[in-house]
């Protein structure tokens, strides 16, 4: 009852606020090693076109925790579930955005009551007052401010990463790559990267929030495939060091957060909707194809010859290549786009041998579409019963990992 009136305080006192002064609210002064901070964000005037701030809890050995906020007119509210094991101590809170150039810190008390560490730092002393927060503010890391300012997010959530060659590939030039961004799941959220100079890839990302399990691709004009890796989206400004924590503690109050904490159930999986969608850009399938109203065959291979309408396969220099029917133009001489749990597949032979019995739904749609510089003629778009590439791992090269979306 407590975090419900405080937090209608908070949504309450924003508004009231005539011009934009950077600031954190939180929940509470403190918290326990396990329990769910609630925090609202303002940014600065200068930061007001910024769509996305960026939170993260620090100690003197690195990043502990971190959210992502969503920004609607320089404010924002969302959460970070502390981890368990945070020692008791002091540590940093910074709030920032790429549009800014310096870092809103406090020191935050956490204390872990559930188990001792090594890295403690704190004197328990019952009493009935408590901490207050006192809010500071430092420059950001001029590498930080060249790199990521220049990169503002007015539009969307930016997600950068690395691509790099491998052994394999002897020319390898950052203008002719092509860089995707795949949120896997039951609905379709493929986004394109923008490619700069340093080989640093740029994913303009919109209509997503939470966490999700996504997988960076990225593969030369010639189909050669090349290494990704996620960059960090936190400067992570880590504190040198941290000051002693007395802490002042109502025995009450803490026994009752405690008990809270422990019977509360945190959201803190990867997002996993039950629903499918098989719109596509919000485009209808011209054919969609339901699994369990069909005999089940061993790979899609069968599937596709038995009883998929209008999908023809072509080898090409020992590739295959997949393609719809449109009723105006018949098969194009452009490949359809296919796509698995909502991440574009390369290669087509070893789709062609996938399970099929682990496959829900199948479904064709018509139109053009265009993907890292490359033409599609039409989308096959192949959703499994769990929605998370079961036993179709992504290539060696690509990266495959669960990222935190903004929260709004």
């Amino acid at each position: 009852m407590i975090n419900r009136i405080i937090l209608v305080a908070v949504t309450w006192l924003m508004p009231t606020i005539a011009t934009h002064a950077q600031q954190i609210l939180l929940d509470n002064d403190w918290y326990l090693a396990g329990e769910k901070m609630t925090i609202a964000v303002e940014a600065s005037n200068a930061e007001i076109s910024s769509r996305v701030a960026y939170v993260e809890l620090s100690d003197t050995e690195g990043l502990q925790a971190s959210a992502v906020i969503a920004l609607t007119d320089g404010r924002g509210q969302g959460n970070i579930y502390l981890p368990s094991y945070l020692h008791s101590g002091y540590y940093q809170l910074s709030m920032y955005t790429r549009l800014g150039k310096q870092a809103l810190q406090m020191l935050l008390p956490v204390v872990n009551i559930m188990q001792k560490s090594v890295a403690d730092d704190i004197d328990w002393v019952e009493a009935e007052g408590g901490y207050k927060p006192v809010l500071t503010t430092t420059a950001l890391p001029s590498k930080y401010v060249e790199t990521f300012s220049k990169r503002t997010e007015h539009e969307g959530h930016c997600v950068y990463a690395r691509v790099r060659p491998t052994a394999e590939v002897t020319d390898y030039k950052p203008t002719m790559t092509d860089a995707t961004l795949a949120v896997v799941g039951k609905e379709v959220h493929v986004f394109q990267g923008k490619m700069l100079d340093d080989s640093t890839a740029v994913f303009n990302t919109f209509d997503v929030d939470g966490r999700h399990s996504i997988v960076l691709q990225a593969e030369t004009y010639n189909a050669e495939p090349l290494q990704v890796e996620l960059l960090d989206p936190f400067a992570n400004i880590k504190p040198k060091q941290l000051p002693h924590l007395t802490f002042n503690y109502n025995r009450a109050e803490v026994e009752r957060r405690s008990i809270q904490m422990q019977t509360a159930v945190g959201d803190t999986m990867v997002v996993d909707s039950t629903n499918v969608c098989i719109d596509v850009f919000a485009t209808k399938p011209i054919l969609s194809y339901n699994l369990d109203e069909y005999r089940q065959f061993r790979t899609i291979r069968e599937v596709l010859l038995e009883y998929v309408n209008f999908v023809h396969r072509s080898t090409k220099n020992g590739r295959n290549r997949l393609f719809v029917f449109s009723e105006e133009e018949g098969y194009s001489i452009w490949p359809a786009l296919v796509l698995l749990d909502g991440m574009p597949v390369k290669d087509i032979n070893r789709l062609l041998e996938y399970d099929a019995r682990r496959v829900h739904y199948i479904s064709m749609f018509d139109g053009n579409y265009t993907l890292g510089g490359i033409m599609y003629k039409g989308i096959i778009s192949i959703i499994t019963r769990t929605g998370k590439l079961t036993n179709f791992p992504p290539e060696t090269t690509a990266a495959y990992l669960i990222y935190d979306f903004p929260q709004k």
